[in-house]
């Protein structure tokens, strides 16, 4: 059972169903640990109270404008992606006063750095693919560290266009010289870096690429902070985790269409979408030549997002040209 069926199960019996007399947090840690049947930290259960507030399937609510928790009402409209919040802020949520309008804003932030991400990636002649599935509203808090939020595939294949009489040559040349059809790349995607959270930004990156080729760390904001900058350039040197900004603050990302008019912009739409960004590489990634099987045969048991990507790559492995991932408007 998972931490967060454990808790709504022992929430229900202990928070009011009126706002107006709502626990505090540090009383509801003390009430609910005498609940459970295995012991949690303090801060763990801060971070799960937090991040559970902005789900609509559980129970547990924050106060509007205030302070203190009680116990969600039925039928009450709620945002949904939690867990995108969760996973690209690390749950920083305790600026936000409630899950409506800031809260809003917030993930329609993410949500376009993640469309101008896929879209930088494309036009630079990668092919990108979310993993939603892992951060779903139903999924465990711990695939922040099983997934990244994106596959960047470097691929050694034609297009089907571009198929011609050389290419079985080709094809039979880089087979002999031990040449991947492909290479994968495990993109981690981060708001912004704070002294308070760049380490576990950087490890979580580490954790959710052991199976690809390369891994790389990707942050919307400039990092500022000379000294953030360079403790991340000494955990590249040892890891080999590429690490790049780009330039999008909060206002800028604000300003910019909604994510499906990114998703579907034409050429010169594109162009001028990403225009605005402000690209800083602080280290390039290191590529192993293979991927690590036995954590792909691992992941692809759990994962729908790991079983998706590697039909796709199949396919196109198996009719010898590549083409792009299907992406849907979210």
């Amino acid at each position: 059972m998972s931490i967060k069926t454990k808790l709504n199960t022992a929430l229900k019996s202990i928070l009011p169903r009126d706002p107006a007399n709502a626990v505090k947090g540090t009383e509801l840690i003390t009430l609910i640990q005498d609940r459970l049947d295995e012991s949690f930290s303090e801060a763990s259960l801060r971070y799960h109270f937090s991040v559970m507030s902005c789900d609509p399937s559980s129970v547990i609510a924050k106060v509007d404008k205030g302070q203190g928790y009680y116990r969600r009402a039925t039928n009450i409209p709620a945002l949904t992606g939690a867990q995108e919040i969760l996973s690209m802020t690390q749950g920083s949520l305790e600026d936000l006063d409630g899950c409506n309008e800031e809260v809003d804003l917030v993930l329609q932030r993410i949500r376009k750095f993640r469309a101008i991400v896929l879209r930088y990636q494309e036009v630079n002649g990668r092919f990108p693919m979310s993993f939603k599935h892992a951060f779903d509203i139903k999924a465990d808090l711990s695939n922040i560290w099983k997934f990244p939020e994106a596959a960047l595939v470097d691929w050694n294949l034609p297009h089907q266009d571009a198929v011609d009489a050389t290419t079985n040559l080709k094809e039979t040349v880089q087979q002999q010289l031990s040449i991947p059809p492909y290479l994968l790349t495990a993109a981690r995607l981060r708001m912004k870096a704070t002294e308070a959270s760049v380490r576990e930004d950087f490890f979580q990156a580490v954790s959710a690429g052991q199976w690809a080729n390369s891994t790389e760390l990707i942050y919307a904001n400039t990092i500022e902070d000379e000294a953030i900058v360079r403790s991340l350039q000494q955990l590249s040197q040892q890891f080999g985790v590429g690490i790049s900004t780009f330039g999008l603050d909060s206002e800028t990302l604000d300003n910019l269409p909604s994510v499906t008019n990114i998703i579907k912009a034409n050429n010169r739409e594109t162009d001028a979408i990403l225009a605005k960004i402000k690209l800083s590489v602080i280290s390039l990634p290191q590529k192993q030549q293979y991927l690590n099987w036995p954590h792909v045969d691992e992941q692809i048991n759990s994962s729908p997002d790991m079983r998706a990507l590697f039909q796709w790559l199949n396919n196109a492995v198996k009719n010898r040209y590549i083409e792009s991932f299907p992406e849907d408007d979210n």
